[in-house]
């Protein structure tokens, strides 16, 4: 089977548990580009919001992508841009400098008010399990645990994914004051080979769709009831 065949079906079993955006959070997919023999951005696009009749609404870009961006005019996907890691410490060193980049990039493809700043986070409970699986279990990394794991204060936890966002949560509550602050999984998933017996297409079934559902049924952590939580999975193709 061809990497391109493979990720339309990961992509047409994630639409199957994303019903709609009406539930505690959502769920969207990285759309990385450095695979071999990707389709064309407008194929991807057609797919998104046609074939799948926007089962799927959330996609982030890693950088300003001006042929996927073109792509989107006229839709409804709801998209992410990132901001290439070479430039953070440009456009963060003023506003202006961030204002400029928005107006350059991102504002020619967006509706007045259709911009908006969130906080990124990467959690891959897959990455703590595999480092020292005897620290923790794979039902804990994988949202099946059934017995309390974690107490910290009031919060108890049963999923290493909510453990792992709210140690985010409460780094960036004493950096910047308050917790209230929108908070987003940029990238989250589990790889299919490369590290067996901790990789496998079966393990990576099992974390992306109670992924899924514990973000599209719950869509909080126990510290923040409030979060709506907003989560990507990476990635929509088998990248190099």
């Amino acid at each position: 089977m061809s990497p391109t065949s493979m990720i339309w079906i990961t992509v047409l079993s994630m639409a199957v548990f994303h019903h709609s955006m009406v539930f505690g959070g959502d769920l969207g997919i990285n759309y990385g580009r450095t695979g071999n023999d990707l389709p064309s951005p407008k194929a991807v696009v057609d797919f998104l919001t046609k074939n799948l009749n926007y089962a799927i609404p959330l996609v982030r870009l890693f950088d300003a992508n001006l042929e996927f961006l073109e792509a989107l005019r006229g839709t409804n996907l709801v998209v992410t841009v990132g901001v290439p890691n070479v430039l953070l410490t440009h456009i963060a060193s003023s506003q202006n400098v961030a204002n400029s980049w928005v107006n350059d990039h991102i504002k020619s493809f967006v509706s007045p008010n259709g911009v908006k700043l969130s906080t990124f986070n990467q959690s891959y409970p897959y990455f703590a399990f595999a480092s020292d699986p005897s620290l923790f279990s794979l039902e804990y990394a994988s949202f099946r645990c059934q017995k309390l794991v974690l107490i910290d204060g009031i919060y108890e936890y049963y999923k290493l994914f909510d453990a792992m966002v709210d140690a985010f949560v409460t780094a960036m509550a004493r950096a910047v004051g308050k917790e209230d602050v929108k908070i987003v999984v940029s990238e989250t998933g589990w790889p299919t080979e490369g590290n067996e017996p901790c990789t496998s297409i079966a393990n990576a079934n099992i974390y992306n769709s109670n992924l899924k559902k514990h973000v599209i049924e719950k869509g909080c952590t126990p510290r923040r009831a409030d979060l709506n939580l907003e989560a990507y999975i990476n990635s929509m193709f088998n990248e190099n």
